[in-house]
């Protein structure tokens, strides 16, 4: 029995392209034929909203430290064409932060959680919150690896040098077993000499950083706005072409 890799789509900063990225990687891997699952635990559902789902309305995520909840295989929702799964935000995913506080071992909450759907995918990919919060770290504790998206703007190296710290902290203290699989930079822009700056500083992480650099395009936006992955909206962009490059990076990196 094949057991899901877990990728956590993560950082801190918000406008770094993760939702967009945690949507299009799904479709991407999809469409190598491997199973693959969404799930959106960032409480304002931008994956959720951007693939013009409804969001769940009572036990959803939001409900995950109740005894009772062992798994969400009802709540999922098969999305046809574009291949893959979604497991979307619920209205209640705010209310979590304050309940993880009051847990035991609120780090761990979400492992326990998806461990019977690893059977059932090849890929388990999460979006989380703009925030290093404990919905942020359970993702982070919960994954085999981590995927960094970087915009290429000067802002962004702080918030990157914070992430990258932490989950070294989540390392030494046992609670995160995986790894960086990579840092992937975004919304570069090359007629913007700041983003070309941004863009050669990051060489530096070595391999650490994605050979592939996700373009600041229009059409990743009119994608969104379409309720479609963008190689759906329009495969032949840009834009598609890089996510694509990315979900076979990505598959190297995981060994799936």
């Amino acid at each position: 029995m094949s057991t899901a890799r877990l990728l956590c789509i993560a950082n801190q900063k918000g406008g770094s392209a993760k939702t967009s990225t945690a949507v299009n990687l799904s479709c991407a891997v999809a469409l190598t034929r491997r199973k693959v699952l969404l799930v959106d635990l960032d409480p304002s559902g931008d994956a959720t909203v951007a693939l013009k789902i409804p969001r769940l309305d009572g036990r959803g995520l939001s409900q995950a430290l109740d005894a009772d909840i062992s798994s969400f295989s009802g709540m999922i929702v098969p999305l046809g064409r574009a291949g893959f799964d979604l497991l979307p935000a619920d209205y209640d995913l705010a209310a979590l932060q304050a309940r993880l506080h009051q847990s035991i071992l609120p780090e761990q909450w979400l492992s326990r959680q998806l461990q019977p759907l690893r059977a059932l995918y090849d890929l388990i990919v999460i979006d989380t919150p703009p925030a290093l919060d404990l919905i942020t770290i359970g993702a982070l504790c919960a994954a085999d690896g981590v995927l960094i998206p970087s915009p290429c703007e000067y802002y962004a190296l702080d918030s990157l040098r914070y992430l990258l710290k932490k989950i070294e902290e989540l390392q030494q203290q046992g609670l995160f077993g995986g790894e960086v699989t990579g840092i992937v930079r975004t919304l570069f822009d090359e007629g913007a000499g700041q983003s070309a700056l941004i863009k050669d500083i990051l060489h530096s992480l070595g391999p650490l950083l994605c050979e592939t650099v996700i373009p600041f395009a229009a059409v990743i936006s009119e994608a969104s706005a379409s309720g479609r992955p963008v190689m759906l909206y329009d495969k032949s962009s840009l834009g598609a072409r890089s996510y694509l490059t990315l979900a076979g990076e990505m598959l190297r990196r995981l060994h799936l």
